[in-house]
């Protein structure tokens, strides 16, 4: 992994000290997938299983409006570089393990499209970075997501690392590319055992299959509520 890929994502997380089973603030890290526009627009909220989250939900996010939807594969932001040395078979497997989940848990709630049109929905979620805590140490390593999952060593020790994955995601017009919604999240996936180990999909299977539930139960919601 270049350094300086490194170097670009720092900003993608910050140090966090509250303990788990807590409410924690919602994440205000933004990794630049959604844009500053949507970014002012994000207010604190508590998503349907009680985390805290950050969303935006504009007026024409509705059932009158929209009766499909169309899940863009899920995307890491920034894209690792060509040249970086990273394992590719678990970027790849992580990408299609959640938009594979997520058009599963919406296309409970809306029809699944297989291309733009009048009517449908776009949904289009980005894993945009990591942030890595040793076990008995205060503060957290930034560190971007597919760096960890290529195996950068990211900490020092041999102790246990807790990790914490963002995503965040768009709901735009499929024809016109409107954003009409958006929210970031952060969840805790399975702890890595030391620094040698890489994050692999089984240390985020639970979580991806978590968060497009929590996409499910939010979106029927609101397209209920705006009804």
């Amino acid at each position: 992994m270049k350094l300086h890929y490194l170097a670009l994502l720092t900003f993608l997380a910050a140090p966090l000290s509250l303990a788990d089973g807590h409410k924690e603030p919602p994440p205000s890290i933004d990794g630049g997938y959604l844009g500053p526009e949507v970014y002012e627009k994000l207010e604190a909220v508590e998503s349907s299983t009680g985390r805290m989250v950050r969303r935006w939900v504009g007026p024409k996010l509705s059932f009158a409006n929209y009766q499909k939807v169309l899940v863009a594969p899920v995307i890491f932001h920034p894209e690792p570089p060509e040249d970086a040395q990273i394992n590719q078979e678990n970027l790849e497997a992580a990408r299609a393990y959640f938009t594979l989940k997520m058009k599963e848990r919406v296309g409970h709630v809306l029809l699944l499209a297989d291309e733009p049109g009048p009517g449908v929905l776009q949904i289009q979620p980005a894993i945009t970075g990591v942030d890595i805590k040793t076990q008995g140490m205060k503060g957290y390593e930034v560190v971007p997501v597919a760096a960890i999952m290529g195996g950068l060593k990211a900490a020092t020790g041999n102790r246990k690392r807790d990790v914490r994955i963002f995503v965040e995601a768009k709901v735009t017009d499929s024809v016109t590319g409107e954003i009409i919604g958006a929210a970031v999240e952060r969840t805790k996936v399975e702890s890595l055992k030391n620094k040698r180990e890489e994050l692999e999909l089984d240390h985020m299977q639970g979580k991806l299959d978590g968060l497009a539930e929590e996409a499910r139960v939010t979106l029927e919601q609101l397209l209920q509520a705006q009804e």
